[in-house]
C-alpha cells in the first residue's frame, strides 16, 4: 500500500516543472520591448517634368474699339437704319443715318454760279489785258514817231524855217502821246491788282464748292466696322446741329479683356523667357516692350475662359499690353487681351458671344520648361516646408525654395532632388523620425503631370 502512495508524486513533479516554465516564459515577455507600428502614407517619387507657367486673373469685357457717332453737318435727320436699335447689329459701311440734304444741295448751287460768275470776270480781265497791251504798244510806236518828228521841227525852227508856234504844237502833240502811253501802262498795272483780286475769288468759291460738296458726303453716316448699337439719341425729323451725339456703336470685331493678376504671381512667368535677354537700352526699349512684340519675346500665350454655372466657354487671345501701374489697393497689375471675332462662333443657347460686360477669367502662359521640379500645392506646409519619406522608411522635414506658385501645384528651386519620395498625405499626428510604410501613389503623379502641362 506505501508504494501506492508514492504514486502522487510524479504528476505533482510534473505540474510544478510546468508552472514555472510557464512563469519563465511570462517574465521573458514582459522584458521584450514594444514593437514599433509603421503609419501608412501616400507619397510621389520626385522627377522633373516639362512645365508650362500658368497664371490666372480676372476681369471684365469691353469692345475693342467705341464709336460715337457726331453730327457733322447741321441738318434734319431724314431717314434711320431699319435695325438702329440698341443691341442689334449692323455690318461694316451700312447708312446708319442720312440727313436732308436742301440745303446743302442749295448751297451747292449758289457757289457752283457764284463760281462761274467769278471765273467770268476773270476771263473777261484776261481779254481787257490783251486789248490794253496790244493798245500799249501801237501807242509807244507811236510816240517814237512823234519823237522823231519833234526832232525835225526842233532842227527846222533852228534855221529860221519854222515858226515857234509850229514847234509848240508839235511839242503838245508828243505830250499828249506819252500821256496815252502812261495811261495804259496804269490800266495794266491796276488790272494785275484786279486779277488777283479775281482769282482770290475763285479760289474762295472753289473752296466753299468743295466743302458744299464734303458736306454733302458727310449727310449719311456709315459703319466704319460691324458693330452692336450701344445707343441711340436721335429720331427721325429730328434736327441735329452740328457736333451733337447721334449714337455709339461698339465693335464686334475685337473684344478686350482687362484682367488683374498679382504681380509676384505673373513675374514667374516671365522671368524665365527673359532671363537670357540683355537690359532694355534707350535705344531698343520701344521696339522691345511695345504691345504684340512683347508677348512674341517673351513666348505669352492667353485663353479667356467664361465661367457661369455648368457653362464654360474659351476663346483664345492676343496680349496686348500691361497697365502702366499697379493698383495701390489690390497690388494687382493690369494685363489687357484681346479676342478676334468673339461672334463668330457664337450660337444662340449654346455658345454666347463675349459681349462688353462679361465676367471672364484670363488665362497666361508663358514658354514651356523641361527641367521643372513640381509639387502638388497640397504638399506644401506652412513656412515652405515639406514631409518626405528618407531611406530608412522614416519620415523627415525638409524646407524648400519656391519658384512659382500656380492654383494646384508648386515648383521648387531648391531643398528637393529628383528621386525623393515626397509625402503627400498628411500623417497625423506627424512625428519627426517616425516610422512610415510609403504607397507611391500613380495616380496623382499622372494628374500632377497633366496639371504641370497644362492639359487640365
Amino acid at each position: 500500500m506505501d508504494w501506492k502512495r508514492l504514486l502522487i508524486f510524479p504528476p505533482l513533479a510534473l505540474g510544478v516543472v510546468i508552472l514555472a516554465v510557464v512563469a519563465s516564459r511570462r517574465e521573458g515577455a514582459g522584458e521584450r520591448p514594444p514593437r514599433e507600428r509603421a503609419r501608412s502614407v501616400r507619397v510621389l517619387e520626385l522627377q522633373r517634368q516639362a512645365m508650362v507657367p500658368v497664371v490666372r486673373g480676372h476681369g471684365l469685357a469691353q469692345p475693342g474699339a467705341v464709336w460715337q457717332a457726331v453730327a457733322q453737318v447741321s441738318a434734319e435727320v431724314a431717314a434711320l437704319h431699319s435695325g438702329l436699335k440698341p443691341g442689334e447689329l449692323v455690318k461694316r459701311g451700312a447708312v446708319l443715318v442720312r440727313f436732308d440734304t436742301t440745303d446743302i444741295e442749295l448751297a451747292i448751287r449758289q457757289t457752283e454760279a457764284a463760281l462761274r460768275t467769278a471765273q467770268a470776270e476773270l476771263n473777261k480781265l484776261a481779254v481787257q489785258r490783251q486789248n490794253d497791251a496790244a493798245s500799249l504798244e501801237i501807242e509807244r510806236r507811236a510816240l517814237a514817231v512823234s519823237r522823231n518828228e519833234l526832232t525835225r521841227t526842233e532842227g527846222l525852227h533852228e534855221r529860221g524855217t519854222l515858226a515857234e508856234n509850229q514847234l509848240d504844237q508839235q511839242r503838245r502833240a508828243l505830250l499828249a502821246q506819252e500821256a496815252k502811253v502812261q495811261s495804259l501802262q496804269n490800266a495794266l498795272r491796276s488790272s494785275e491788282a484786279q486779277r488777283e483780286v479775281l482769282e482770290a475769288n475763285v479760289s474762295l468759291n472753289e473752296a466753299k464748292l468743295a466743302s458744299a460738296k464734303r458736306d454733302l458726303t458727310r449727310s449719311e453716316v456709315k459703319a466704319p466696322f460691324d458693330a452692336r448699337i450701344a445707343r441711340l439719341e436721335v429720331e427721325v425729323g429730328q434736327f441735329a446741329p452740328q457736333g451733337q451725339l447721334l449714337l455709339v456703336a461698339d465693335s464686334i470685331e475685337v473684344t478686350e479683356v482687362h484682367a488683374q493678376f498679382v504681380l509676384a504671381q505673373l513675374s514667374p512667368v516671365l522671368r524665365r523667357a527673359g532671363a537670357d535677354m540683355p537690359p532694355l537700352g534707350r535705344d531698343a526699349f520701344w521696339e522691345r516692350v511695345s504691345g504684340e512684340r512683347f508677348a512674341k519675346m517673351f513666348g505669352i500665350n492667353a485663353t479667356v475662359v467664361l465661367r457661369s454655372g455648368e457653362l464654360e466657354i474659351s476663346w483664345p487671345a492676343r496680349f496686348l499690353r500691361a497697365s502702366p501701374e499697379v493698383d495701390p489697393i489690390t497690388r494687382t497689375i493690369g494685363v489687357v487681351v484681346a479676342v478676334d471675332q468673339p461672334y463668330r462662333q457664337a450660337r444662340p443657347g449654346v455658345r454666347p458671344p463675349l459681349i462688353k460686360g462679361m465676367f471672364c477669367e484670363v488665362e497666361v502662359r508663358g514658354d514651356e520648361r523641361q527641367d521643372a521640379l513640381v509639387i502638388p500645392r497640397g504638399a506644401l506646409h506652412e513656412g515652405d516646408r515639406v514631409w518626405i519619406a528618407d531611406a530608412e522608411q522614416r519620415l523627415r522635414q525638409r524646407e524648400v525654395q519656391v519658384e512659382l506658385r500656380q492654383d494646384q501645384l508648386v515648383t521648387v528651386g531648391a531643398g528637393l532632388e529628383p528621386g525623393e519620395r515626397l509625402v503627400v498625405s498628411d500623417p497625423v499626428p506627424a512625428v519627426e523620425g517616425m516610422l512610415l510604410d510609403p504607397q507611391l501613389d500613380a495616380e496623382l503623379a499622372e494628374r500632377l503631370s497633366r496639371l504641370a502641362r497644362g492639359s487640365e
